[in-house]
């Protein structure tokens, strides 16, 4: 792989990094049902990433070994926003108690 399309594939990978933080930010909720939000984007990488490896491929600048690693890297990004947000729920989970605790202690007491 030339220096060309080692930058090409980094590139898409900084891309498939940044559509995950943007699904996070704007489509996941926290204690929620996500299950749309990993298809949509599961979706989107079939659509947009796909196409554009497998031309890599057939125009010779990558072989299968490496789409195969791209793609898996890429759909890993989906897995990666599904473990972050099953972690971020739990640790939420954890929160909430100590949060009403201190809600009760500093609104039930009068000034």
């Amino acid at each position: 792989m030339d220096g060309n399309v080692k930058k090409e594939v980094e590139d898409l990978k900084m891309m498939a990094r940044n559509w995950k933080c943007g699904y996070a930010t704007n489509w996941i909720q926290i204690g929620e049902d996500n299950e749309y939000v990993y298809e949509e984007f599961t979706e989107d990488i079939i659509n947009n990433f796909h196409p554009y490896i497998n031309r890599l491929v057939e125009c010779g600048h990558l072989t299968q070994a490496e789409a195969g690693e791209l793609v898996r890297y890429v759909h890993g990004q989906v897995q990666e926003l599904r473990e972050e947000t099953e972690q971020a729920a739990r640790d939420s989970a954890k929160v909430h108690p100590i949060r009403r605790v201190f809600n009760w202690l500093f609104t039930s007491r009068k000034a």
